[in-house]
């Protein structure tokens, strides 16, 4: 099931790409892209909660048992902190005046995609959902609390920091393969994924 869970999210960068370049609707491409991080984060909670329920469980239906009220609780608490977070960022910047402090407030609407993510991960639940959660909200309630510079400016470093965020993690995971110096290669798990 740990394995099942990690390989069973799919991440369809490749198709988004496509997407890109073609002249599609910028909705599907939003639709697609939530979907894939929905996928990332069920299978970050799930192999989480199965690695911590592997030793409590004596059979597949136990784990199962254990693993679904974890999963549903950390679903749920995850959505909330980032929907509260979101609601609470939306009020900051439409009581708060922060459209006079144009740096200020573009610190405040980049930091509100931190805190949601910081808060589930002290409670011990899913930071990417958190934030998921918190962004779509954002977009509805706080996006038109902002001035137009800042509308403006923060589309384009929210951009910058994907693009090299992406470009980190692919070159991250490059060189951890090449510079960890014991390789543990297992055939069957190779051949169990195709």
């Amino acid at each position: 099931m740990m394995l099942g869970s990690l390989i069973s999210a799919v991440d369809p960068v490749a198709v988004l790409v496509v997407l890109k370049t073609l002249s599609v609707d910028e909705q599907l491409k939003v639709i697609l892209f939530g979907e894939s991080v929905v996928n990332d984060a069920a299978a970050v909670v799930i192999n989480r909660v199965f690695v911590q329920v592997a030793d409590k469980a004596n059979s597949v239906q136990g784990a199962l048992a254990l693993a679904t009220p974890t999963i549903i609780g950390i679903a749920v608490g995850s959505i909330a902190i980032g929907t509260v977070c979101a609601f609470f960022f939306a009020w900051i910047f439409k009581n708060a005046y922060l459209r006079k402090y144009g740096e200020i407030e573009i610190s405040v609407f980049l930091l509100a995609a931190f805190v949601p993510y910081a808060i589930a991960d002290v409670c011990h639940l899913s930071g990417i959902m958190s934030v998921l959660f918190a962004g779509i909200m954002a977009d509805f309630y706080t996006y038109h609390h902002l001035s137009k510079t800042a509308k403006h400016t923060t589309k384009h470093i929210v951009s910058a920091f994907a693009n090299m965020s992406e470009s980190f993690v692919f070159v991250y995971l490059g060189m951890a393969f090449f510079l960890e110096q014991r390789h543990d290669f297992k055939t069957g798990y190779s051949l169990l994924t195709l």
